[in-house]
C-alpha cells in the first residue's frame, strides 16, 4: 500500500490535480479581496471590531473633519494672518533664503569673496530685493489656496456637527456654540480646559482614538475648544452599514484563510514532487521547457496572465487585467513562469 501511494503521489495525474488546486486557491484570495476591499468598501479588521464606536470607521468620520480644524486653528488662522506671513515659519523662510543665496553666490557678478559676510549678506538682498519678495508672495499665495481649500472641505459637512475656536477664530457648520448643547447628542467628542469629555466612553478603548488627540495635543488648550457631535440618524446609517460590512468581513475572512491554507499546502507540495520521481530521488529531471531561454518564458508568461485574469475577472468587473503590466514584469513573470508553467509542464 505504501508503494502504490508513492508511486500515485509523484504521478502526473496527481501533480496536475494539485496544480489546479494551487490555482483554484490563489484565485479564490483573489475573489476574496475583490467582494471585500473594492464591492463593499469594507475591511477585514471590520470582523475582529467588537463595536461601531470601537472601529476604524467611526474614527474615519472624524479624523479628516478634526484634522482641517487643527490646521486652521494652529496655523492658518484667518487671511489677514497669512498675509501678514504668520504662516511663514522661520526654518522654513531659511531655506528658501538659503537657496536664493546660493544662486546668488552662483551667478551674480557681483559676489565678492573678499567682503564680510554681513557685506555679501547686504549685497545679496539688495540684487536679489525681487526674488525674494517673489518667494515670499508665492509662499502666501500657496497658503491661502491651502486655507481656502481647507474651508470649502468644511462647508461639505453636514454631520458631524462641529465648532472650533482658538478664541478669537471660529470654525463651525451649525448655530450650536456651547458645550451642553453637544452634550445633548448620542456621541460627542468634548475637547477643552486641558479635559476630553468622549461618549459613549467605548470610543476611549478604541486603538486607533490617539489618531485624533495627537493632533488635538498640538493646540493650545487655554484658548482652544473642539466640539464634534454625531446625530442620531447619521449614526445608524453607519452602524447599520458597519455591520454589514462586518458580516462580510467575517463570512470572507474565513474563505480567506483557508484558500491560503489550501494554496501553502498545494505549493508546498510541488514545490518538493516537481522534476522528482520520487521523495529521496535528489536529481532534478528537465523537460524541454526548462531548456528554454527566461525571456521565452517571459513572453509566455505576458500571454498567459491576462487570459486567466479575464477569466478571474467575469465576475468581478473592478479587476482590470491591463494593470498587470505596472508590475516589476521581470521578477513577476519568471516567478509565474517558474511556479505556473515549470510547475504545469516539468512534471513527470
Amino acid at each position: 500500500m505504501d508503494i502504490k501511494l508513492k508511486k500515485y503521489s509523484h504521478s502526473i495525474t496527481t501533480k496536475i490535480v494539485v496544480f489546479i488546486i494551487a490555482i483554484i486557491c490563489l484565485t479564490g484570495v483573489m475573489k476574496v479581496v475583490v467582494e471585500v476591499e473594492i464591492e463593499n468598501n469594507a475591511e477585514f479588521s471590520n470582523a475582529v471590531e467588537d463595536h461601531y464606536f470601537q472601529s476604524w470607521s467611526y474614527i474615519q468620520e472624524s479624523e479628516k473633519l478634526v484634522r482641517n480644524l487643527t490646521f486652521l486653528i494652529e496655523e492658518y488662522k484667518n487671511e489677514e494672518h497669512i498675509l501678514n506671513g504668520g504662516t511663514i515659519g522661520e526654518d522654513e523662510w531659511r531655506r528658501v533664503e538659503e537657496n536664493l543665496f546660493s544662486d546668488y553666490q552662483f551667478r551674480s557678478r557681483n559676489y565678492n569673496h573678499e567682503l564680510s559676510e554681513e557685506e555679501i549678506y547686504e549685497t545679496f538682498k539688495q540684487e536679489y530685493a525681487d526674488e525674494i519678495t517673489q518667494a515670499r508672495d508665492k509662499m502666501i499665495n500657496d497658503d491661502l489656496k491651502e486655507y481656502h481649500l481647507l474651508l470649502q472641505n468644511l462647508e461639505e459637512y453636514e454631520v458631524p456637527l462641529f465648532y472650533a475656536s482658538d478664541g478669537k477664530n471660529v470654525f463651525t457648520n451649525t448655530t450650536l456654540t456651547e458645550k451642553k448643547q453637544f452634550e445633548t447628542y448620542p456621541a460627542y467628542m468634548i475637547f477643552e480646559d486641558y479635559r476630553q469629555e468622549i461618549y459613549p466612553k467605548e470610543t476611549k478603548e478604541n486603538k486607533y482614538f490617539s489618531r485624533l488627540t495627537k493632533r488635538l495635543d498640538r493646540l493650545d488648550p487655554k484658548n482652544t475648544v473642539v466640539y464634534v457631535a454625531f446625530t442620531e440618524e447619521f449614526l445608524n446609517s453607519k452602524i447599520n452599514k458597519w455591520q454589514e460590512n462586518k458580516a462580510i468581513a467575517t463570512k470572507n475572512l474565513y474563505k480567506l484563510i483557508g484558500f491560503i491554507i489550501g494554496f501553502i499546502f498545494s505549493f508546498s507540495y510541488l514545490a518538493l514532487v516537481i522534476g522528482r520521481k520520487s521523495f529521496n530521488d535528489q536529481e532534478l529531471h528537465l523537460n524541454a521547457i526548462d531548456k528554454l531561454y527566461n525571456e521565452i518564458k517571459i513572453i509566455i508568461c505576458i500571454f498567459l496572465i491576462p487570459i486567466w485574469f479575464d477569466l478571474v475577472k467575469e465576475p468581478y468587473g473592478n479587476i482590470d487585467i491591463f494593470l498587470l503590466p505596472s508590475l516589476d514584469s521581470y521578477w513577476y513573470c519568471q516567478s509565474l513562469s517558474t511556479i505556473k508553467i515549470n510547475l504545469l509542464l516539468s512534471i513527470h
